[in-house]
Order: C-alpha cells, then structure tokens, then sequence
C-alpha cells in the first residue's frame, strides 16, 4: 500500500523548494488553528481509533499548506490533559469554545463519525471561536464513504473546510493537502493498529513508551516499511534514552536505535516531515548536533509550522535569550513549556532573576506537573 504515495514524494522535494525557512518576518496574519479528535457516535467502540485519525491527517494537511498556524498533537494533548476534558466527546459548544481560547486559536474545527455496514458517515464544522458561531461554508453533513477509503475521505475534509477561510487553497496548496493525507495510507488494520501505538505514547511515561514499542513492531510485521511506525520508533527509543540516562542506567544502546530507525525512515520516505525530525531528534539525544541540525531544517522544509522543530534549532544552533528560533516555537506554541523554562535559565544564569522567574513561571502555568520548573 505504501507504494501508492510514491507517486506524492517527487512534488513533496518540488513543493519544499518553494519554502524559505530561514525568513522569520511573515508579514501575513494567519490564522491560528487546531483540530480536535472526532466523536465516535458508533455504539461499536472498537472505531474509537478513527477519533484520532481524523484530527492528525487534517492537523498535517492545514499545516502543510502554510496558510495557518496549526496547534500540533502533542499541544493538544497537554491542554486537553490540563483542563481534565476528554479527548473525544468534544462536542460541547461551551466546552469547544472555551478549549479554543485556553489554545489562542481562532477557530476550531470539531466534528463526529458513525461507522456501520462497511461505511463511515461523518459530520464536522468549524467553529469561529471569537463569535462562538460555526461557520456556514466549509460545514460538512452526512459524508458518507466505503470504511476502506477513509484516506480520500480525510483528505476531501480538508479542501472542504478550506472553504470556511477567506480564501479556497491554491493548486498549489491542494497538493500540499494531498501529499499529507497519502503519506498514511495503508491497510485499514495497519493504519488502526499504529494510531493505537501513537495513543501509548502520547502518554508520555515508561509504560507507555513501553506499550508503544510493542505495537510499532507489530506494525512492522504486518508492513515492513510503513515510515510513519519507523519514524515513531526512532522518537520513541529516543524518550526511552533520555529517561534512562536521566535515571543512570544503560542508555547509549536506546539512542543507537533511534538512530537507525531514523535513517531507515529517511531512506524510505525523504519526503515526510516525521522521517526528518525522528532522525533528528536521535541524532540531538546522541550527542550530535551538526546532524540533528541538517535533518531538523529537512523536515522544518516539509512541514514550516512545527514548533517543536524550531526548539530544537534553538537548543542546536543559538540557544540565547534573543534567539529567533525559540521566539517562533513560542509563536507557534504558546503554551511551550519546555521553552519557557529553558529562557527562564538562561535569564537566571544572566542574574536577572525577575525574568527567570516570570518565565518559570509561565512554565508552570502551562503545564503544572513540568516538574524542572519548580
């Protein structure tokens, strides 16, 4: 199945060459965006899965085509742990609106799905957050497909909320959406068994990491080159690293790992965002950063709106106060508590403790269990 978007990865290198990261002055306001997970209406929840899927493709997709700045999952996640809402179910107006200003977005898009017979029938809308009303153009009602062609299906969602915004996308940008949505294509059962992997690890501790590992392999052994398990793999191994070296155990074997695993992403699709920053990321936790550097600008290329990536530059290439790198994952993130506390050491270690504190506690603020703020 993953030979199908081949076809994708020749435009993705053309498309990339249209983009310059090294310019921070964007002088064009864009919307802030995020998607929430899907409602699963069916009484089966055994499609609970697809909740996810849903809210990572159009995530992606909006994100690649450079006209938003798009909330990414693992921001989504913190919020949605924070503020104790439910990861699906979302369909609270209340609720959805005030989600939506904790984000600083400017406009949500929410929706549901019910799976029978073979087929999936899915509603979705965007919610203009400021108004607290849902857009008229861009709503979608009863869109029905064959289960098996919920890859096309994502994909018409994202040009067809397109049309909620000032503007329908570009060829151009229509392409961009189309490349982000194959990139997942494979089996049905594949594509399930991975978004149930990505589950584990977002919840970020050992178990999870754990769990995550386990169920990437199965991946793997049910398609040996599905890159999006492979990229994921050399995330996770990285997490599991840092924790033991952390905790003073044997930790050099995980970072190898990563490693491998990234490069062996990166050869089978160069294409994709993820390959790029899971190798860099390895390469970051392995001690060497004039690799990391190389790949982490080769997925900012792919995907411009990822803040963890220009965090990453930061730490690589200027981690100073007044660094533009770290100023856009803040723009981009503004809920990034990571950066957050590593300015607030760097003020420290200037002894301007006024600022250290204020940004630790904008640290804290964000995310009350980051505990190196405390």
């Amino acid at each position: 199945m993953f030979k199908k978007t081949i076809k994708h990865l020749f435009l993705s290198a053309i498309i990339a060459i249209s983009i310059n990261i090294n310019s921070f002055a964007d002088n064009d306001i864009k919307a802030r965006l995020a998607v929430l997970p899907f409602n699963n209406i069916t009484s089966d929840k055994q499609y609970d899965w697809i909740s996810q899927g849903f809210s990572e493709s159009l995530t992606t997709a909006f994100a690649q085509t450079g006209k938003f700045i798009v909330v990414e999952r693992t921001q989504l996640e913190r919020i949605l742990k924070e503020q104790t809402f439910q990861k699906s179910g979302l369909v609270n107006e209340k609720d959805v609106v005030q989600i939506g200003k904790i984000l600083g977005v400017d406009k949500l898009i929410i929706g549901s799905y019910q799976v029978f017979s073979g087929n999936i029938n899915v509603n979705s809308r965007v919610v203009d957050v400021k108004t607290a009303q849902v857009e008229k153009n861009g709503a979608i009602s009863n869109k029905r497909e064959k289960l098996e062609n919920i890859f096309e299906l994502q994909e018409q969602l994202c040009l067809l909320h397109s049309k909620a915004f000032d503007s329908e996308f570009s060829n151009l940008e229509q392409a961009k959406v189309s490349i982000a949505t194959a990139k997942t294509k494979t089996s049905l059962s594949v594509y399930e068994l991975y978004l149930k992997g990505r589950e584990q690890f977002f919840r970020f501790n050992p178990e999870g990491f754990a769990n995550a590992v386990k169920i990437y392999n199965q991946v793997l052994e049910m398609e040996p080159d599905y890159p999006l398990a492979i990229s994921e793999l050399a995330k996770v191994y990285s997490k599991i690293g840092f924790q033991r070296q952390f905790h003073g155990q044997e930790y050099k074997s995980y970072y190898q790992k990563a490693i491998e695993y990234g490069q062996k992403a990166v050869k089978i699709a160069p294409g994709f965002a993820e390959s790029h920053s899971g190798l860099g990321v390895a390469y970051i936790k392995n001690g060497q950063p004039k690799l990391a550097e190389i790949e982490i600008r080769k997925s900012l290329e792919i995907n411009p709106q990822s803040s963890e990536n220009y965090y990453y530059l930061w730490k690589i290439v200027s981690e100073n106060i007044d660094s533009d790198y770290v100023k856009k994952a803040i723009e981009l993130d503004p809920h990034f508590s990571a950066a957050y506390n590593d300015l607030g050491m760097l003020y420290a270690k200037a002894k301007n403790f006024k600022k250290a504190i204020e940004y630790y506690n904008l640290a804290i603020k964000n995310n009350s269990g980051f505990a190196f703020a405390y």
